[in-house]
C-alpha cells in the first residue's frame, strides 16, 4: 500500500495496451454504497470492451472500505481510495486530474449501475472526436435498464439558459432507432453516467466543479466546455441501459437537486434581473415537480433545506461547501443518477 498526501493506491495495475492510433482511455467508475457482486457484475462488463488502450479505475469514496477482494477477481483494475467521501464530482475531479498529467487521450466518467449494450462501445464513442475537431464531450443514447420496452433515458439534453433548466427530451419515450439519423449530433448536455471527455477539454477547461458534490456536474461542464469553444456530441446509438428503479428522490438527492442550481446561476448568470428570472424558474417549475418526485417528508424536508442554502449562496450570505443533507443518511447515497 502506496500512501500520498491525496490518494491512496491500493494496488497498481499492470500497463494496458496502446490501440493501433496509440490513443489511451481511462475508465473511471466512483464507488460508494455498491456491494461488491454489483463492482463485479460491472468490471465484467467493461472487461469485455474491445478498446485495447484502456485502464479501469476504482475511485473508492469510502476511505474505511477494503476493496481487495474485487482486485483479487480484477486484478485489471486500479483502486484509488479518496482521503474522504468527495462526491461523484469530487472523486472525478481528482481523476481528471490524474488522466490529464498521465497524458490519456480520453476520461471515460461511467456509473456502475449500467448494463453495456456492445462491446464496442468506446469506438463508437471516439467517432464524433474524429469527425469533429472541437468535439469536447460524447454520450450515447441511453435506454431505461428493466423495462419491458426500450424506454428511454437520455437522447440528448436540452438547456434553457433563461430558466436555468435542464432536460431529456424523450424521456420514458420508446426508443426506435432510425438509421437514416445514424450521424453523430450536437446536444447541449451530455449524461453523466457515461460520457467520454477528450484530453483538450481536460487541459483547457480542467475537470468536474468538486464543490458540487451530486447532481448538476454535467450541466456545469458542459456550459464550460462550450463557452470554451467546444461542442457535446450524442451518439444515436442505444448503447448502454441504465439502471434507475423509479424516479422518486431520497433526500441526499432531493438536497442536491435543490441546492445546486441556485450555485449554478451564481457561477454561469450575470446581472440581477436574469438571475432573478433563473430563481422564477427554480421556484415555479423546479420547485413543485421535484417535490412530488421526494420520497416522503423527511426528503421533502431535505429539498427545502437544499433550497435554503442555496438561496444563501446565491445572495452571498455563505460560501458554498459539499453540503451536510439533513434527516437523512449518507449511507444510502449512491455515486450519482
Amino acid at each position: 500500500m502506496r500512501d500520498s498526501n491525496s490518494l491512496v493506491d491500493l494496488r497498481p495495475a499492470p500497463e494496458a495496451g496502446r490501440p493501433a492510433d496509440g490513443r489511451r482511455v481511462a475508465i473511471v467508475a466512483v464507488v460508494f454504497g455498491q456491494t461488491d457482486r454489483e463492482l463485479d457484475q460491472f468490471l465484467a462488463q467493461v472487461r469485455k470492451l474491445t478498446w485495447q488502450g484502456r485502464r479501469v479505475f476504482l475511485v473508492n469514496n469510502e476511505p474505511g472500505r477494503d476493496l481487495s477482494s474485487v482486485l483479487d477477481r480484477h486484478p485489471q483494475v486500479e483502486v484509488v481510495t479518496m482521503p474522504e467521501n468527495l462526491g461523484w464530482s469530487g472523486a472525478q475531479q481528482r481523476m481528471m486530474a490524474r488522466s490529464a498529467e498521465e497524458g490519456y487521450e480520453f476520461h471515460l466518467m461511467m456509473n456502475t449501475d449500467i448494463r453495456i449494450a456492445r462491446d464496442d462501445l468506446i469506438e463508437r464513442l471516439v467517432r464524433p472526436f474524429d469527425l469533429d475537431e472541437r468535439c469536447g464531450l460524447v454520450s450515447p443514447v441511453v435506454l431505461q435498464d428493466g423495462t419491458r420496452e426500450d424506454r428511454l433515458w437520455f437522447q440528448g439534453g436540452t438547456f434553457d439558459q433563461r430558466l436555468f433548466i435542464h432536460r431529456h427530451p424523450g424521456l420514458n419515450r420508446t426508443w426506435r432507432p432510425n438509421p437514416a439519423t445514424s450521424t453523430p449530433r450536437v446536444t447541449e448536455v451530455i449524461n453523466g453516467c457515461c460520457a467520454l471527455v477528450s484530453h483538450r477539454v481536460l487541459d483547457e477547461v480542467g475537470g468536474l466543479d468538486p464543490l458540487i458534490f451530486l447532481y448538476g456536474d454535467e450541466v456545469d461542464y458542459c456550459l464550460r466546455a462550450r463557452r470554451a469553444g467546444f461542442r457535446c456530441y450524442v451518439v444515436p446509438e442505444a448503447l448502454l441501459h441504465h439502471s434507475k428503479p423509479g424516479r422518486k428522490l431520497n433526500g441526499i438527492e432531493a438536497y442536491y437537486f435543490a441546492r445546486n442550481p441556485l450555485y449554478l446561476i451564481r457561477k454561469h448568470v450575470a446581472g440581477m434581473l436574469a438571475r432573478a428570472v433563473a430563481v422564477a424558474g427554480q421556484l415555479v417549475i423546479c420547485l413543485p415537480y421535484n417535490m412530488a418526485r421526494c420520497r416522503g417528508l423527511r426528503a421533502r424536508l431535505s429539498y427545502l433545506r437544499g433550497l435554503g442554502d442555496g438561496l444563501r449562496v446565491l445572495l452571498g450570505e455563505s460560501r458554498m461547501g459539499r453540503g451536510r443533507p439533513p434527516l437523512s443518511s449518507h449511507g444510502s447515497n449512491r455515486p450519482r443518477g
